[in-house]
Order: structure tokens, then sequence, then C-alpha cells
């Protein structure tokens, strides 16, 4: 490795897959995390995000944001939540569309001109293929209709999504 590949952290010169614990506070740290913390910006770390001030904008929920990939080009609504390991991303046909309150859960992946209609849920590491019709469940690889999302379980998410962002 050359070396105008290493970079420097506290003084101490590193290469791409360092990995250092510190304990601060009682939690863990590790390598990126570490100087994520002190010197970027911590939702940003282990994620691959292009447009996230877009994001942030509109109220996007980032529970637990790591390894979160999201393409320059996909087109998020208004407060939707996605989990931790999530992928939206280009495919052979295009970008996808994530439509209004969408619950996107850990592992998802939804790649290529797909459309997420307002208030479906995608459930944990489902595998997205085709359109996702509005107010339904889906779940699976591929991903597979489950159910229709309830009216309650709506507001309850959106209730939850409220408090998230009150004071903000």
């Amino acid at each position: 490795m050359k070396f105008s590949k290493y970079k420097k952290f506290l003084g101490i010169e590193y290469g791409d897959n360092f990995q250092v614990t510190i304990y601060l506070f009682g939690l863990r740290l590790r390598g990126r995390c570490l100087y994520n913390l002190f010197f970027g910006n911590p939702l940003k770390t282990n994620c691959s995000i292009f447009n996230l001030d877009e994001l942030l904008k509109k109220k996007t929920l980032f529970l637990h944001p790591v390894g979160v990939c999201i393409a320059k080009d996909a087109k998020i609504g208004e407060n939707c939540s996605i989990n931790q390991n999530v992928t939206i991303g280009r495919g052979a046909s295009g970008f996808s569309t994530i439509g209004n309150n969408v619950q996107i859960y850990s592992g998802a992946v939804i790649i290529g001109d797909i459309i997420i209609g307002d208030n479906a849920i995608i459930g944990a590491n489902a595998v997205v293929t085709k359109d996702v019709a509005a107010k339904t469940v889906v779940a699976g690889v591929p991903a597979k209709y489950i159910r229709e999302v309830k009216d309650e379980e709506i507001e309850n998410y959106l209730s939850f999504h409220r408090s998230k962002f009150k004071n903000k």
C-alpha cells in the first residue's frame, strides 16, 4: 500500500481496514465510528447516503443508521423510517421511488425502477423486486404481499414518528 493511502488519526497512521476499540462512558467505539464521532457526521458511519440533507428535511427517521445505502437519484417521500442495513439503489431499469410514511425494516433491499406506495411496510430482509401497493405489508425473498396495513397502525406510526421530531 502506498503511503498516500494512509490516513492520520490522533497522530497515528492507519490504512482503510484499521480497527480500534475504545470504551467511552461505557460505550464500545470502534475504528471509523470513533473517528466519525469526533470529526464527522455520526449518521454517515458505514453508510452511503447521497441525499442526506434532503432526507432529513423530509423528516426521514434513521433507526440504527449503520450500513444504510441510498442511491443518489432514489426518491424518498416524507416521514419514512429506515432501519439498519437497508439498500435503496439503482438497477438496470432505473431508480426506486418510496412513498410517504413508509417503514423499511432491517436488511431490506429495494433496487431498480420500483415504486413503493404510501403507508407501506417492507419487512426485515425483504428483497423487493416488484412495485408495492399503498397500505400493504410485504416480506420475504422475493417480497410478497402479507396483508393490508390498518388505519390504526398508520396512526400509531405517525404518532411515534412525530414524537421523534417534536422539538426539531
